[in-house]
């Protein structure tokens, strides 16, 4: 079988550009640090479970 060649995987352009040049950026960042601490443990939990699945 023939394998493709590790140099074409590193000119191939990036599907997503950079976080912080997002427009939504400092709201999300905004929206994170005001997260309250009481909801965040349910959150945690309700990530790990979604990873589960």
């Amino acid at each position: 079988m023939h394998m493709p060649d590790a140099s074409c995987q590193e000119t191939s352009p990036k599907p997503y550009r950079p976080l912080k040049d997002d427009p939504k950026f400092e709201q999300v960042r905004r929206l994170i640090n005001n997260f309250p601490p009481e909801k965040l443990v349910k959150l945690k939990k309700y990530i790990k479970d979604l990873e589960k699945s």
